[in-house]
């Protein structure tokens, strides 16, 4: 196993930038728009439901926003079995609910809506896999509570396609019946070709931009069956962390922390951070939908794809409101500019029967949290690569005193190392776990 390890731990005299000491490489945020949307609302009053491997309950950027969870696991598609804990036990939805809403409190990263609230299922198991029926017991349980939104970052695409006549896309239906944006991750490596009506569904569908906001190579341009289609923020595909999205984390047996990550999974909670931006100023439900939709920037990212997220031009003119007050007028949105397509890629077809929802996100890169007066000794940037059963290979635990030229000097032969082989570990990082 190949480890890269760099020293990422903020100094005392790193400048805070949106007031987060790795707000310095949150290039998502930059990318879509959000700080700039932050004048307008910060998503005060809006309600996001998350589908996935829970949420860590006591990570200090998400505690506060976390207002209800339970677990859906063995649920047979009943929400009323929905019950007991949300807590994460994976790190995948801790970081898929950190980059919809961490807090602004100054301890490690902001949400696109650092305001809005979070209501968590626990859907999928420790090793990511899980069932769609479960999913769309969690989908109603999140329904019956008045969210706005509900983003699931669950399947690669192959999985997505069984979707049609399963409990999850019956689930996905009454959702969008009941005014509520389902935002729903592409997948990676893999998209329908045209023609595919396997995402024809009342849902946003989100592939992944890089850093310089283009189609990232591990996401395919979404095909002519794909109803709405765009992209967001997910990641560059590299074997360098600083490409990759950084979010909140759940570390087995360590205090909360962060990490970076990249994939589809990464992409889809940017667009329902920009959701809920929209529906506290009352924009919900198929006009937030038309609105998200009709703001892009131009990209080229399939036929099905209307270009890439844009969140400052979505909020631009709607006021935002606390959760008493009417909902207030909002002018329609300019059609988006026209999106030279690029040439759609053809993935096989999966028989229907199957509805196991594994996530298949790449194991993130580790990091500590960025208090170094904690007495704890803090932990190293790591991509691991074991994740034949979805599992992280644990962090390795390092000096903060050490890190320095010498761990530099290490982490440039290290990736220079990972670049050489770039194109296999690449591979095998999506096949295993990237979403």
């Amino acid at each position: 196993m190949l480890v890269a390890v760099l020293s990422l731990i903020p100094g005392p005299a790193e400048a805070l930038v949106n007031g987060e000491p790795y707000g310095s490489s949150q290039w998502g945020l930059r990318q879509v728009g959000a700080e700039r949307a932050w004048d307008q609302t910060r998503g005060e009053g809006a309600r996001v439901g998350i589908v996935d491997t829970g949420v860590d309950l006591g990570h200090p950027d998400l505690a506060s926003r976390v207002v209800a969870s339970t677990s859906c696991i063995g649920t047979e598609a009943q929400a009323a079995r929905c019950t007991g804990s949300a807590q994460d036990d994976s790190g995948h939805g801790t970081h898929v609910a950190g980059i919809v809403a961490a807090t602004r409190n100054g301890a490690g990263t902001a949400g696109v809506a650092p305001d809005a609230s979070l209501l968590v299922v626990k859907a999928l198991r420790s090793d990511g896999s899980g069932e769609a029926a479960d999913a769309a017991a969690g989908i109603d349980w999140l329904v019956a509570r008045k969210v706005d939104v509900v983003n699931l970052s669950l399947a690669e695409a192959p999985s997505l396609r069984r979707v049609t006549g399963s409990p999850l896309e019956a689930a996905i239906r009454r959702a969008a019946a009941a005014d509520v944006v389902v935002v729903l991750a592409a997948g990676n490596d893999v998209a329908p070709p045209d023609g595919s009506t396997a995402f024809n569904l009342p849902a946003i569908v989100v592939g992944a931009s890089d850093r310089a906001g283009r189609l990232a190579p591990y996401s395919r341009p979404l095909g002519s069956g794909v109803r709405w289609g765009l992209l967001a923020p997910g990641g560059d595909g590299t074997a360098g962390v600083q490409g990759e999205v950084i979010s909140t984390y759940w570390f087995p047996g360590r205090r909360s922390g962060y990490a970076w990550s990249e994939g589809t999974s990464m992409a889809a909670p940017h667009v329902s951070g920009a959701a809920a931006l929209l529906a506290a100023g009352g924009v919900r439900g198929q006009a937030a939908v038309d609105r998200l939709l009709a703001t892009v920037a131009p990209v080229s990212c399939g036929t099905g794809c209307r270009g890439l997220l844009d969140a400052s031009a979505a909020v631009t003119g709607v006021p935002a409101r606390t959760p008493d007050q009417p909902q207030p007028q909002v002018a329609a949105a300019s059609p988006p500019a026209s999106v030279s397509p690029a040439p759609p890629t053809s993935a096989a077809e999966v028989p229907a029967a199957e509805v196991d929802v594994p996530t298949v996100d790449p194991p993130p890169a580790l990091l500590a949290p960025p208090d170094e007066a904690l007495p704890e000794p803090a932990q190293v940037v790591q991509a691991p690569v074991e994740v034949a059963t979805g599992l992280e290979v644990p962090a390795r635990p390092a000096d903060p005193s050490l890190v320095g030229w010498v761990v530099v000097a290490a982490a440039v032969v290290l990736l220079l190392l990972v670049s050489a082989t770039a194109r296999t570990g690449r591979r095998r990082l999506r096949a295993d776990e990237r979403w």
